[in-house]
């Protein structure tokens, strides 16, 4: 999403679930192969904070490892 949709979805009182391990594992493909520049927004829990969105993380088993809290690989 880009920061105008992050702060209209902030207007709208929207609740962003955030994929985190689709870029830590798709990452690559979604920027190199697939979207370009836009594939680096995927995953973009920063830019929803910074619009005053409530973010939740979640997990999707079908296409990721199932460890809802495995430490944090991100940093």
């Amino acid at each position: 999403m880009t920061t105008a949709k992050f702060e209209r979805a902030a207007a709208l009182g929207v609740t962003a679930s955030v994929f985190v391990d689709h870029f830590y594992y798709w990452g690559d493909v979604l920027d190199d192969e697939l979207f370009g520049e836009p594939g680096t927004r995927c995953a973009d829990a920063q830019a929803a904070f910074a619009a005053s969105i409530r973010a939740t993380f979640r997990n999707d088993e079908t296409v990721t490892p199932l460890h809802p809290f495995a430490p944090c690989r991100w940093r």
